[in-house]
């Protein structure tokens, strides 16, 4: 199996940047195409620890497994001359706001003539500014998913969320690290779901909580009969977007009484690349499915520098 890599820099739109690899796999089923986008601040490994990883052709991370789970599934179509989304319908999914700085009654009007009812906003940096900015916007027809990234303590959270009671909270996501008590209690005082992110292998009690999936790190193949659930990309490149886009597609048809609106549409909080097409600069809530065979973006991924591991 011959491996090849293409780094990329992704820029995000309030500034700063984050790095992935594009990867390009041989196989018998053809050439197919992944993408490996690690955070290193999450726990994953480094992304030159991942391709050195790769040069030995070892795919011991969740990262790693993902990338060729996807590569091989892209092949088969590529060499059929399929588009992997026929056939499918692609959920919708939420407005992601990571910076929510850039929460204001002009974003909050796009957002909602863009068709979006459910807005992801990323918190815990900075409580007492966040609760303001939050309850300004708390007229408009809007569903709130929190996103805590676990930054808070569960005493914080639980006074936070008191405040904002007259928001429409769907979920949150990752308040405090996990433990199991503490979350239910959470649970109960505050009467708002938790959803479960990072901690998703920690959760085996039998209850409904919402998982959230993220396929870039092998999370699709969960068996998700007992649980609501999202599908989320990993703030990754647009091919990554387009494997979660694929997973989400495939998941909701199999669960549909189970699947919540999704999170596909990362790529806003980042400047343009050329895999942002211009379907895609467009402020929608649906995923615009890319052309081509697989995972699409035929042309751009044959011409790219390719260099071999």
């Amino acid at each position: 199996m011959n491996r090849y890599y293409f780094p990329y820099e992704l820029r995000f739109k309030n500034g700063g940047s984050h790095s992935g690899a594009l990867l390009k796999f041989e196989l018998e089923e053809g050439v197919g195409y992944a993408d490996c986008h690690p955070w290193p601040e999450l726990g994953d490994l480094p992304l030159q620890s991942q391709l050195s990883l790769l040069q030995k052709g070892s795919f011991t991370t969740l990262t790693l497994s993902s990338s060729l789970y996807f590569a091989k599934i892209d092949a088969s179509a590529r060499s059929n001359k399929k588009n992997l989304f026929e056939g499918l319908y692609v959920p919708k999914s939420h407005m992601l706001i990571y910076d929510i700085n850039e929460v204001d009654i002009n974003l909050i009007e796009k957002i909602l003539e863009a068709g979006f009812t459910s807005v992801k906003v990323k918190v815990g940096r900075n409580i007492k500014q966040e609760i303001q900015k939050l309850l300004s916007m708390t007229k408009y027809p809007l569903k709130w998913r929190l996103d805590f990234n676990a930054r808070v303590a569960f005493e914080d959270y639980i006074s936070m969320v008191s405040e904002l009671r007259d928001l429409n909270i769907e979920f949150v996501e990752d308040p405090f690290p996990f433990d199991h008590q503490k979350w239910c209690q959470a649970e109960k005082i505050t009467r708002i779901p938790l959803a479960v992110d990072r901690f998703i292998e920690k959760d085996v009690s039998d209850s409904d909580r919402i998982w959230v999936i993220k396929p870039a790190v092998g999370d699709g193949e969960k068996n998700l009969s007992q649980h609501r659930f999202t599908v989320t990309s990993y703030l990754d490149h647009p091919l990554g977007q387009a494997s979660a886009a694929y997973m989400a597609a495939k998941l909701s048809a199999k669960y549909s009484d189970h699947c919540l609106i999704c999170g596909l549409l990362s790529h806003y909080v980042y400047e343009s690349t050329p895999f942002t097409s211009q379907e895609n600069n467009r402020l929608s809530a649906k995923f615009s499915i890319p052309e081509g065979t697989g995972l699409g973006y035929d042309d751009l991924l044959r011409n790219l520098n390719w260099r071999k591991l």
